[in-house]
């Protein structure tokens, strides 16, 4: 296994970005996750609060939405002879391999319900050699990737694995990254959790528009507000306004030489009307975090010099917040035609099955 790095990771780009960032009195997502101290502190944060802390009932709803979307696979326009002609010797005849590519793997939890979906959860059992089955996984954190591969690798040791570190918010070139792997040949199912509440929702889904071919298909997720906003907003808030976030966040400032009494960490609702098309306040908006300056501050990241004054907002971290409605409006509007969808109970996850429009 051979650990990749795209253009969009490299040291001299993420500097480039995080000066950019900076100067634009924001913190880029990839500096929350950029050490080994910040995954602890995430970790930390995401198994207190994160709603997928009812592990078996959002495990449920997705092995469901995993099974459809390898259905939809099965039936996918596929010159199905050259897949036969690619697959390995002992491979199951008669059914297709298949490439996951994971965006924004994390851990890689999610990616074992979805292989033990495709080939059961014995893998590595003996019987017939299950289909060709090839995984990329995503992320801008090494850290990250090494995790969800050895997750990954011991559960199903028969999977071919391509871990690339690349900054998803660049929105990089990977279709030409993958296209001559011999895993272009396979059904392609790419996942994207937990992403579009981080980046701006339009751009970020026109840019997996154009990673899908034909016979691809998507599945996505997207966090949503029970209630609208801004009634349902206390809830959803108290998940980011709380001891185990701030000290995630409080530690990216930490490691960027911000001290911690030069600011006042908050966190607040921000309507975000307009943010899809035809979409009312109560449909989209976003929880903000910012460090408020009480006094004036010079962070020095990486040798350049960055001025901030007394009274000035950072923006640290952003969630986009949707309903069912808007979040499909805003895979429609990019050529993404979500053709099945699903809510937790809590309505708070919702998951959209996506092709690419013609």
């Amino acid at each position: 296994m051979e650990l990749t790095i795209h253009p969009s990771a490299t040291m001299e780009r993420l500097r480039e970005r995080l000066w950019q960032a900076l100067e634009a009195r924001r913190v880029p997502g990839f500096w929350l996750y950029g050490s080994p101290a910040q995954i602890g502190r995430w970790l930390a944060y995401h198994d207190a609060y994160s709603p997928s802390r009812d592990a078996d009932t959002l495990r449920r709803l997705y092995r469901t939405a995993f099974d459809v979307a390898l259905a939809r696979l099965g039936t996918a326009q596929l010159d199905q002879g050259r897949l036969d002609r690619a697959r390995p010797a002992g491979a199951v005849p008669g059914r297709a391999g298949l490439h996951l590519v994971s965006l924004g793997c994390g851990g890689g939890g999610k990616d074992l319900e979805a292989l033990a979906a495709f080939h059961g959860p014995r893998a590595g059992a003996a019987g017939p050699r299950p289909p060709d089955a090839h995984y990329t996984p995503v992320d801008a954190s090494a850290a990250m990737l090494s995790e969800a591969c050895g997750r990954v690798g011991a559960a199903f040791p028969g999977v071919a694995i391509h871990p690339l570190v690349a900054d998803l918010e660049a929105a990089p070139d990977l279709a030409g990254w993958w296209a001559g792997e011999p895993s272009a040949r396979l059904p392609r199912l790419v996942t994207c959790f937990a992403m579009l509440s981080n980046f701006e929702p339009a751009p970020f889904c026109a840019w997996l528009r154009g990673l899908l071919r034909g016979g691809d298909v998507l599945l996505l997720s997207a966090h949503l507000t029970p209630g609208g906003f801004p009634a349902g907003a206390g809830p959803i808030l108290a998940q980011y306004d709380n001891p185990a976030a701030r000290g995630w966040l409080a530690g990216a400032l930490t490691e960027l030489g911000l001290d911690a009494a030069a600011y006042e960490l908050t966190c607040r609702a921000v309507a975000a009307a307009g943010a899809v098309a035809g979409a009312g306040a109560e449909e989209t908006w976003q929880v903000a975090v910012e460090a408020a300056l009480r006094r004036s501050a010079t962070l020095a990241p990486f040798g350049r010099s960055i001025a901030l004054r007394a009274g000035e907002r950072l923006r640290v971290f952003h969630s986009n917040r949707f309903t069912l409605a808007s979040a499909a409006a805003v895979l429609a509007a990019a050529g993404l035609q979500p053709v099945q969808r699903w809510s937790d109970a809590a309505g708070e996850e919702g998951l959209f099955l996506c092709r690419r429009a013609t």
